[in-house]
């Protein structure tokens, strides 16, 4: 039978590059009709997905 020995090994990790964006907005992206309104959600409401 052969003997399965577990062997490890040392190496160094590097870490994947990262990378910071800026964003910036152009304008609302919702709701951008000041008069819009929203009745809110109540319990009696029936959600579909």
């Amino acid at each position: 039978m052969q003997d399965n020995k577990k062997t490890t090994s040392l190496e160094s990790y590097e870490a994947p590059k990262c990378e910071i964006i800026e964003i910036q907005n152009e304008g609302v992206l919702c709701g951008s009709d000041y008069s819009a309104t929203h009745r809110g959600f109540e319990d009696s409401d029936e959600v579909i997905w």
